[in-house]
């Protein structure tokens, strides 16, 4: 009875370790999707599509060091990004994490802002952090969201550095 167990001690841990092969790819597939869902619809500037990605109490701090807790106030954040500006956003994630019904993403931004009333366009680019949890759905939402401007990034920038 012990041979059996040992000789099939290799075959589970080898299922095992492939079983959470795949679904850290599959969340890492998820989590991309996300980053590029986010990204799309801050440009097209859809407002409750865009909420729709983070959880309830989520919170989003801004390179300036302002916070906005919860849905209602990241309403009021990205309706004046809208107003003042079009982002055209490219994401380079560099380490994503997971641990049960939490997840990380880190890596660094670039975007083009067009300010809406001249049409004059910046570059910003920096590093961005955003901590996600699984929803009772099954979806990540994003929970904490930070950004941090490159130092040679336009201070006059909007707050939100999407």
């Amino acid at each position: 009875m012990l041979k059996i167990v040992w000789t099939c001690a290799p075959l589970v841990l080898f299922v095992s370790s492939a079983v959470l092969t795949a679904q850290s790819t599959t969340s890492e597939k998820e989590l991309a999707s996300l980053r590029a869902e986010w990204a799309r619809t801050l440009h097209e500037k859809q407002l409750d599509p865009s909420l729709a990605l983070y959880t309830d109490d989520a919170a989003f701090l801004t390179p300036d060091g302002k916070r906005y807790v919860g849905k209602d106030e990241i309403r009021g954040l990205y309706k004046g990004i809208f107003a003042q500006f079009t982002g055209d956003l490219v994401f380079e994630s560099k380490q994503t994490g997971f641990s049960g019904v939490l997840a990380y993403d880190s890596g660094l931004f670039r975007e083009t802002l067009t300010t809406v009333a001249t049409g004059a366009q910046q570059q910003t680019s920096g590093s961005y952090l955003m901590v996600l949890r699984r929803a009772p759905d099954g979806k990540w939402r994003i929970v904490q969201q930070m950004w941090a401007w490159t130092p040679t990034a336009n201070p006059e920038s909007p707050s939100a550095g999407h």
